[in-house]
């Protein structure tokens, strides 16, 4: 099925011309609409849609607890050598005194794979739950996102560590994608794969679609502040969770509807490269804006920021391309020693 290949895409698509936004466009394009649609876009189908498609297939997957546990660590690991390697030209300045920056905020900022780790080390226990799991996980992604403001405050207040802090929700600026409002999302897929095996949720699939378009509709404003408040979005509350959940639902519906016609087609295939290579392009995008960012630091006016969206991604795929190929090759040959020995 090539619907979740193609979210995940989607998804990383999108990643990619937030972070030209974030870090390479001048202040004063970065506070027009054209960027602030730039971050909207970059908010919930981004993020949002690539932890719940991570929790769906968690929860539809065989893979024991063990395996997750390992998995987990694996992901908070790659986070730390991303962020030591996304940083490096700056982690460079810093050393040699050529700017005066806290290089452990940038070391330890919490990105995706640091909340994917940890949310897969949460969803090992989260899964052992047999009983009415989908209602189980979908009340504790929504209580997450209820107690937020409230743990929040607690943390930024509990004297601890403000590197550990940032990992569980904190007003850190390096807190990016802290567990608490963040592993609502992965819950969500989780749940979502549950509840979507009952026969009645299959029935009554067009009055979701119905319900979750009128929510977004409903709260659109409201959503597209937030998505578009960078503070706001990484440490959101529940009404914007509710309207990204929403959002997620007729992204899904709009996108299972489109996958038959959109597979076949020259951008189809091109997302579902993506989707499929999902972690290196996330890793080999990160590596090239966060390298050449401290050199060009909001420095570009519109166009440039488009053109430099267009050439990293253009060359991200070209050296995912030649990575996979080149792994392929190895493997080829690994057969062959095999073989023939």
């Amino acid at each position: 099925m090539p619907l979740p290949d193609l979210l995940k895409g989607l998804a990383v698509v999108l990643m990619v011309q937030v972070h030209i936004t974030e870090l390479f466009v001048l202040p004063v394009v970065y506070d027009s609409l054209a960027a602030k649609i730039s971050l909207f876009l970059g908010g919930v189908p981004a993020a949002p849609l690539f932890m719940a498609v991570m929790g769906y297939f968690v929860a539809k997957g065989k893979k024991s607890s063990g395996q997750l546990l390992r998995r987990g660590g694996q992901l908070l690991i790659y986070g730390l050598l991303l962020n030591i390697g996304l940083n490096l030209h700056l982690l460079i300045k810093i050393f040699s005194g050529t700017f005066t920056l806290n290089p452990l905020a940038y070391i330890f900022g919490v990105d995706i794979l640091f909340l994917a780790g940890l949310s897969l080390i949460t969803m090992a226990l989260l899964l052992k739950v047999k009983k009415h799991r989908g209602i189980v996980l979908a009340g504790l992604a929504v209580l997450i996102t209820v107690l937020t403001p409230v743990i929040t405050k607690a943390v930024d207040v509990s004297g601890l560590s403000p590197y550990l802090a940032a990992f569980i929700g904190s007003h850190e600026p390096w807190s990016y994608f802290p567990l608490f409002p963040w592993l609502a999302y992965p819950l969500t897929g989780a749940a979502f794969y549950d509840l979507s095996q009952f026969s009645w949720v299959q029935k009554h699939q067009r009055y979701f679609f119905i319900a979750a378009l009128l929510v977004f509709v409903f709260l659109f404003g409201k959503g597209f502040s937030v998505s578009s408040t960078l503070a706001a979005y990484y440490h959101h509350h529940l009404i914007f969770y509710l309207w990204a959940v929403a959002f997620l639902l007729v992204l899904f519906f709009v996108m299972r509807w489109l996958a038959p016609y959109f597979q076949l087609a020259i951008a189809g295939r091109y997302l579902r490269f993506l989707g499929k290579n999902v972690t290196a392009v996330y890793v080999v995008q990160w590596l090239i804006i966060g390298n050449i960012a401290t050199a060009i630091y909001r420095s570009m006016p519109l166009l440039g920021g488009v053109a430099s969206f267009v050439g990293v991604l253009a060359l991200t795929s070209l050296l995912v391309y030649l990575l996979k190929k080149y792994k392929q090759q190895q493997a080829e040959k690994e057969r062959y020693r095999v073989l023939t020995k």
